[in-house]
């Protein structure tokens, strides 16, 4: 027994100088190093790009309001009209609210009064509001007792923003040519419409200068000294022109002088 004692110490000395480990120290060192993830699919996708906002037009420097001028017969006479605020240029503001105001009624004027009618209306419709130009457009009906049916009008105007001025018909000759020649659309009325009937040639061809003077009739008066036979959608003139009553009273042209 001592014998086997002194030789099981012998061996664990002898283990101990040749450098032997145990088996516990031969396991490689685990450590607890984090893991990254992979990136996701949608990690590596890049941001959807919002739109860019659609453009939108700059109000205008201006507001105007619908004013209920005459309203009276229980409704079968009645008149509304534009006043325009905020304009910079106050002077032109009155003096075009003043000419507004003057499509309306006044009962203590013999010729301006409502004297005589069955019915009538008059009715704006602004086509066209920005910082440049101020368009409006109206129409309307009268009928006078008596008479045998009502017919109908139309009055338009464009008024340049920056000088205060009605926008100018262009040159007389440019626009009987362009008339002339089929450069044109019906903007409002019968679209079987001719510059015969235009013209009032009653049956006959019209001719450049019948159309010349359809056109320089344009320029009379109405109220004032401004004429509201012509106005502008999308820098096109617009032309208002009397016709027969069969054919609708008034029918508007738009000229494309391009």
């Amino acid at each position: 027994m001592k014998k086997y004692l002194v030789f099981l110490l012998s061996l664990l000395l002898l283990l101990s100088v040749c450098g032997c480990s145990s088996p516990a120290n031969t396991l490689p060192e685990l450590t607890s190093a984090a893991v990254t993830p992979a990136p996701t699919q949608e990690a590596t996708q890049s941001p959807t790009e919002e739109p860019a906002p659609e453009p939108t037009e700059a109000p205008a420097p201006y507001t105007v309001e619908i004013v209920q001028g005459t309203d009276k017969n229980d409704g079968a006479i009645t008149v509304s009209y534009p006043q325009i605020s905020g304009w910079g240029n106050t002077e032109r503001q009155e003096r075009w609210n003043k000419w507004f105001a003057s499509f309306d009624f006044d009962e203590s004027s013999e010729e301006h009064s409502s004297e005589g009618l069955a019915g009538y209306a008059l009715v704006p419709d602004i086509l066209e509001q920005t910082d440049e130009s101020f368009t409006v457009l109206f129409t309307g009906y009268a009928d006078y007792e008596g008479a045998a049916h009502p017919y109908a009008f139309a009055y338009g105007i464009t008024v340049d923003m920056t000088t205060g001025e009605q926008n100018p018909l262009p040159d007389t000759q440019i626009l009987a040519d362009a008339l002339y020649s089929g450069n044109f659309t019906i903007f409002s009325g019968v679209e079987d419409v001719t510059l015969d009937d235009i013209c009032n040639t009653w049956g006959e061809k019209a001719t450049q200068e019948d159309i010349t003077n359809a056109l320089l009739s344009l320029n009379d008066p109405l109220l004032s000294d401004i004429p509201a036979t012509w106005f502008y959608i999308d820098g096109k003139p617009c032309l208002i022109f009397s016709v027969n009553h069969a054919l609708g009273d008034y029918v508007i042209l738009q000229i494309n002088l391009e």
